[in-house]
């Protein structure tokens, strides 16, 4: 029996607009599939805020960096 191994890679992107992104790679048939979809920098914001982290880490979403 032939087992397929897959991996999960983050992928960064910088500035807005803004897209969570991750990518697949099937060692097997050698193919990487980029996948991407809507992020929301709001809720990311107010979660960090929340969670008691560094204003700053809030700020920078929205700066794109």
């Amino acid at each position: 029996m032939e087992t397929t191994t897959r991996r999960i890679r983050p992928c960064y992107e910088m500035g807005p607009p803004f897209r969570a992104a991750y990518g697949l790679y099937d060692e097997n048939s050698g193919k990487y599939l980029l996948k991407r979809g809507p992020y929301d920098v709001d809720t990311a914001q107010r979660k960090i805020i929340a969670a008691g982290l560094p204003l700053y880490l809030a700020h920078r979403l929205s700066q794109g960096i």
